[in-house]
């Protein structure tokens, strides 16, 4: 690594006040550059967009939307229909009448002292 030299700091630009406003540049006029910018080409900036409608379906996509839940419709009453044969078949009969899907109560289990379910609880 080599060592580092320490070169000294000459500062040998004069110290240049700042001129007034007034005796400033004239601004008003451009550039003697080569234009490559012309007004009216491109926009400076984006147009706002159109407010947008709501949003209404066309008259083809609401039929179609129509057919669909007529066919939804038509679904659920085949499978009811289909259910209701399945039941009504002999040997579902048999099944249902052996099994009937619904319970009696039952009555609440006796508790030691002979009384039948007592809720209410004596802390001795």
């Amino acid at each position: 690594m080599a060592p580092a030299v320490e070169a000294p700091i000459v500062d040998d630009a004069p110290l240049v006040a700042f001129a007034p406003a007034a005796s400033a540049v004239d601004v008003s006029t451009p550039l003697p550059f080569t234009r490559t910018v012309w007004a009216g080409v491109a926009p400076r900036r984006a147009p706002e967009p159109a407010a947008e409608a709501s949003r209404r379906p066309t008259w083809t996509q609401v039929i179609a939307g129509l057919f669909g839940a007529a066919g939804l419709g038509l679904v659920a009453i085949a499978g009811i229909f289909l259910v209701r044969a399945f039941l009504s078949l002999p040997f579902m009969q048999d099944f249902l009448a052996a099994f009937p899907g619904s319970t009696t109560p039952r009555p609440p289990p006796a508790s030691p002292d002979g009384s039948a379910g007592s809720t209410s609880s004596t802390c001795s």
